[in-house]
């Protein structure tokens, strides 16, 4: 008798009494993935190449060799495996690669059977609780996860300077707010968040995120909001979480990277503490990094289960790898993704943290407070050591009176406390380091974290290193270039970056700019505002082309371009206008078309000794800027040479000259303007 009739022999013994049985939940590990061979080249090995998206390709090229980007671990479960024990009347719940095994919903007797299957290594309940429900239809089908590469672009644009209201010291206390200064606020990052559900389309300050996909692994669908028999709270913890680091409502909430975007994964349900949901968070933490996320971010932890599932032993089980839970984020660190989870609520002793907290690769956060200016961690953060000794949490942020949305309104605000709430604030600092600097490997990012932060190079079981300087973090990891502005200024289109060099400029950063036909390159100048560079480039140049763009600006330490990829460039066109948001918008100048000279301030009193100067050049070319005073004696001169078309600008200190009225020309090959200025001291 084969193995296929005699499997069928066991389901005609089993059919009568299994429908009727309550049921359990297993896990069922498999002996291998099959028996096709895995191996550069064959047939298996090139269907799991495929099944990545470009976005995970694109991540794990950054950590493993581009021939071996992916390993047998990456192959699916093997579907025959799952369909012969499907077959036996188990339902499959989830299915999990990376540890090869699916979780399963049968009879405690089909469990039996399936034990002693050849292909399956082992059988283990989730927990001991049992399921008052019978079993599905043996039709059930597999939901199927959307990878699609489509993106919703409604980032965030020209929306001025942010107006963070009560939310800016929870953005400030790590510097995420210097960054959004200069237009750095998560741009092209990908976050995923595990958490117990989502209402973000509810509420005014998250109803319009970037939120590719979602996926509720507690009832297998799209939704990750409320529906059906959940409980009333649900969804409202998730929808906290989301808020502080996507939320954007001027005057109110400012998200730590509201310009990034995201997938949302429900793993936790609110009717009770089981062991099956560690297999949820695994499996979101497969998917998301399918999908290529850059970073993920979880406010949940597992310790203590209701009365009915095994208990955790601390000392044995949170040594970093042993865990479900913890055991996923290694494996999608190895993968390239950054990973964080809330250290827990549990403190203040030590042994308090919560896995996957403990996690080996894992970033655990703590939280923080303030009273009376003086920063401390919050009694109720959890604290380490690990199983195994580790200190853990690694890095504390605010998780004090953190400004969310309301979740029970559509255009409310509450503060609310915890390490749930600290984690995502981090996260989204982490993506905008990454919008910067994408290349930046996990252990990198850990590293430039750790030594920007307030305690380092101490650690402790309180508050790991710390709060992280993220400005200090970025400026370690290089030169910085932030998301260009462009706008027209008279016949120019303008570009602007803020550029913060790893050392001094060799020489002035260069524009490419590529039309069809042709392709020019522009110096750019820096401006009056710190750090800010300029250049402006004939409109007539257009026609109604567009313009592919790459910056690239070479420190006495290092060349780096923007974008980051060698084939990359960000479009151009002809009277776009574009400002990134976060940036005061009295940051980028404005000319008058009516002069091809101005003066800022006209008057000079006691208060100052600065003037800022502007002009138009209307072809590349040598200038001269000079100052006379009013009985025609030169009392400046400062040549410019070399100068691109466009408007120009140059700061003069005139603090040794005395009281009186100053004429001002500025002088190149075609053209002579003149303006005045008066001091009065």
């Amino acid at each position: 008798m084969t193995f296929k009739i005699l499997l069928f022999a066991i389901i005609g013994f089993f059919s009568i009494d299994a429908s009727l049985a309550q049921i359990r939940t297993f896990r069922v590990f498999f002996v291998d993935k099959g028996p096709e061979k895995f191996e550069s080249g064959s047939d298996l090995y090139l269907k799991t190449y495929k099944s990545l998206t470009p976005k995970a390709i694109t991540r794990r090229s950054k950590v493993l060799p581009y021939d071996n980007l992916i390993d047998i671990t990456d192959v699916p479960v093997y579907e025959e495996y799952i369909n012969l024990v499907h077959k036996f009347g188990a339902k499959k719940l989830l299915s999990l690669k990376w540890k090869n095994y699916i979780v399963i919903e049968c009879d405690t007797l089909i469990s039996a059977v399936i034990s002693d299957l050849p292909f399956v290594k082992k059988i283990v309940p989730t927990s001991s609780k049992m399921l008052i429900q019978t079993i599905d239809s043996p039709a059930h089908i597999q939901k199927k996860f959307d990878i699609s590469e489509i993106f919703i672009e409604n980032s965030l644009d020209n929306c001025g300077l942010f107006q963070y209201g009560d939310s800016f010291f929870q953005n400030s206390i790590i510097n995420s707010d210097k960054l959004h200064n200069i237009g750095i606020s998560g741009d092209s990052i990908i976050i995923g968040i595990l958490d117990n559900g989502f209402k973000w389309r509810n509420h005014i300050a998250t109803k319009s995120c970037n939120v590719i996909a979602e996926y509720d692994f507690v009832q297998l669908d799209s939704v990750t909001s409320n529906q059906g028999d959940d409980p009333s709270n649900q969804d409202g913890h998730g929808t906290l979480v989301f808020s502080t680091i996507a939320g954007y409502y001027p005057g109110k909430l400012i998200g730590t990277a509201p310009n990034a975007k995201y997938y949302l994964a429900k793993t936790e349900s609110m009717n009770g503490e089981t062991r099956i949901e560690e297999d949820n968070y695994a499996a979101a933490i497969e998917w998301l990094e399918l999908q290529g996320v850059d970073i993920t971010t979880s406010s949940l932890a597992y310790n203590s289960y209701d009365a009915s599932e095994e208990p955790y032993s601390y000392d044995l089980d949170f040594n970093g790898t042993s865990t479900i839970s913890a055991s996923a984020i290694n494996e999608a660190v190895k993968r390239g993704v950054i990973c964080l989870n809330a250290a827990g609520n549990s403190g203040p002793n030590p042994k308090t943290l919560n896995t996957p907290s403990d996690a080996d690769s894992v970033i655990s956060v703590g939280a923080l407070m303030q009273s009376n200016n003086i920063i401390s961690p919050t009694n109720f953060t959890s604290r380490g050591p690990t199983g195994s000794g580790k200190i853990k949490p690694d890095l504390s942020v605010l998780g004090y009176k953190v400004v969310c949305v309301n979740p029970d309104s559509s255009d409310g605000f509450i503060s609310a406390n915890g390490t749930s709430l600290a984690t995502p604030l981090l996260a989204g600092a982490i993506a905008q380091i990454l919008s910067a600097f994408p290349e930046t490997k996990p252990w990198e990012i850990r590293d430039y974290l750790f030594r920007s932060s307030s305690g380092y190079p101490d650690k402790n079981i309180n508050i790991g290193f710390g709060y992280p300087d993220i400005m200090r973090t970025l400026r370690n990891a290089g030169t910085v270039i932030s998301p260009p502005a462009t706008y027209p200024i008279d016949e120019f289109q303008r570009i602007v970056f803020f550029i913060l060099p790893d050392a001094f400029l060799s020489h002035q950063p260069v524009l490419t700019i590529k039309f069809k036909s042709y392709q020019y390159t522009y110096q750019l100048y820096q401006t009056r505002i710190a750090d800010q560079y300029a250049c402006d480039i004939p409109i007539v140049l257009f026609e109604n082309d567009t313009a592919r763009c790459r910056l690239s600006v070479t420190s006495s330490l290092s060349l780096r371009e923007y974008p980051y990829l060698k084939d990359d460039y960000f479009i151009l066109t002809k009277n776009m206008i574009h400002y990134p948001c976060g940036v005061n918008p009295l940051d980028y100048q404005k000319y008058e078309t009516e002069s091809n000279l101005f003066i800022y301030p006209n008057l000079i009193d006691v208060t100052t000794s600065i003037i800022n100067l502007s002009y138009l050049i209307r072809s590349s070319t040598d200038a001269s800027i000079r100052i006379y005073n009013s009985i025609g004696n030169e009392v400046y001169r400062q040549n410019l040479n070399g100068r691109e078309a466009g408007v120009g600008n140059t700061e003069i200190d005139v603090k040794l000259l005395s009281s009186g009225m100053y004429f001002v020309y500025f002088i190149t090959n075609t053209q002579k303007s003149i303006t005045s200025f008066l001091i009065v001291r």
